[in-house]
């Protein structure tokens, strides 16, 4: 009775509403997201002389031809759930699309050559953290909700960073920072970072 009683208070613990909310958007990702067919890239040689990256990519890739395709569904992907409850927030194919809760089309917030994810909203649901190679390395990216005025919070070029998250104050963001795979890769050691939203040199909090 003991055993069964102290998972029954584990149980308690987690079934959040916040827990709770996530498990939901989760399970019914695969029957609301209907993603709009979206271009990758250029189709012409002209086209791709005029093509220039954002501010702050410093990718070596260059655009070569169209993929497009469009699909109803997703898989192995990163959601999060707006503070109000109002929309989904996932990664699909290094893009970040926004959903509503209850059901429709995703809206593309992030498009580009970059591999975006692990997208979460701030506290105040104003901002969101994210994961992005756009500069060369997986650093830590915020943006507004709306997928606009990305800037980088980190700038490494010898160490990636992963599972970004904001304290509740909406100020710190906490991540995992790792070294390049095989030696120094997140499944050999990973440390616990934290930064200011606005950067800095930032403090390691875990070894």
């Amino acid at each position: 009775m003991g055993q069964v009683k102290l998972y029954i208070n584990f149980l308690e613990k987690i079934m959040t509403a916040d827990f709770v909310r996530k498990v939901i958007a989760i399970s019914v990702m695969t029957l609301i997201v209907i993603l709009p067919s979206h271009s990758y890239s250029f189709q012409n040689d002209e086209d791709k002389s005029e093509f220039e990256h954002p501010k702050g990519y410093e990718l070596p890739l260059k655009p070569e031809r169209w993929v497009e395709f469009e699909t109803d569904e997703a898989t192995w992907m990163s959601v999060d759930v707006s503070p109000n409850g109002n929309e989904i927030l996932i990664d699909i194919l290094g893009d970040l699309y926004v959903v509503p809760f209850s059901g429709g089309e995703a809206r593309n917030i992030m498009p580009g050559m970059a591999w975006e994810t692990q997208a979460k909203y701030s506290p105040d649901g104003k901002q969101i953290v994210f994961i992005s190679d756009r500069g060369g390395n997986d650093n830590i990216w915020i943006a507004n909700a709306d997928g606009s005025e990305p800037r980088a919070v980190t700038t490494d070029k010898d160490f990636n960073f992963g599972s970004p998250s904001w304290l509740p104050d909406g100020d710190y963001i906490m991540a995992r920072k790792y070294g390049e795979y095989p030696f120094n890769s997140y499944l050999r050691k990973s440390l616990l970072w934290m930064y200011h939203k606005d950067g800095g040199k930032g403090l390691e909090v875990s070894k």
